[in-house]
This record gives C-alpha cells, structure tokens and sequence, in this order.
C-alpha cells in the first residue's frame, strides 16, 4: 500500500516527529464573519481565520 501511496504525484515520505506532529481536524472556532481555512505555509499546514 505505501508504495502505491508514493507512486501519487508529490506524495514523500514523512518522518516519525512528522507522523505524531499530525492532528485530526483542529480548525479554529472563528468570529462571526470569518471562515476557517487551512493554507501551506513554510511546508506545514496551518489554520487560518479569514474572512468569508
């Protein structure tokens, strides 16, 4: 399975620090008006609240 998973277009192999750092879901309660949103930034995946 890994190795099909590898084959997919800028799929690489992450680290173990890499694997536990990973959380399910945690988007951001925003305020009224903004909308969470996940962006890339600095090779990580972040939450941001923007808005709408």
């Amino acid at each position: 399975m890994l190795k099909n998973i590898l084959n997919l277009e800028g799929a690489q192999k992450i680290t173990k620090n890499e694997q536990k750092s990973i959380t399910g879901g945690g988007a951001p309660l925003c305020d009224e008006g903004f909308c969470a949103e996940r962006l890339l930034e600095n090779g990580k995946w972040i939450w941001r609240c923007m808005p709408c």
